[in-house]
């Protein structure tokens, strides 16, 4: 790790360790920013919304045409393509995950008071 960022995490202080008045004062910087963030993307989601949705000389709407090209490319083997289209259809397969824990419960101390 770079020494610049090293130094930069000696620099943290957790939450724990702050006063009632600082975590205050982050939290709520926090919460601005996230909703900075949120109008940020809405904004331009409506954007991108606005462009796709606009017909060229044909009358043919950019989301027809991204859509045509997709499964041309899917067609054509493109195996990201046909998982792109695959999921947006919600048919995405669910992925398993294992898990496997041993827990060890010590209870000597319990055990020794019952016993007294």
């Amino acid at each position: 790790m770079d020494e610049k960022r090293q130094n930069s995490l000696n620099n943290l202080i957790s939450f724990d360790k702050m006063t009632p008045e600082k975590r205050k004062e982050c939290n709520r910087n926090g919460g601005i920013k996230s909703g900075e963030s949120k109008r940020e993307k809405k904004m331009l989601r409506e954007y991108l919304e606005i462009i796709l949705s606009m017909e060229d000389a044909e009358g043919e709407d950019r989301y027809t045409k991204i859509t045509k090209a997709l499964i041309d490319k899917a067609e054509d083997g493109d195996t990201k393509a046909f998982e792109v289209v695959r999921d947006t259809l919600g048919q995405k397969p669910k992925e398993q995950v294992e898990q496997k824990q041993e827990i060890k419960v010590v209870m000597e101390d319990t055990l020794n008071e019952w016993g007294k």
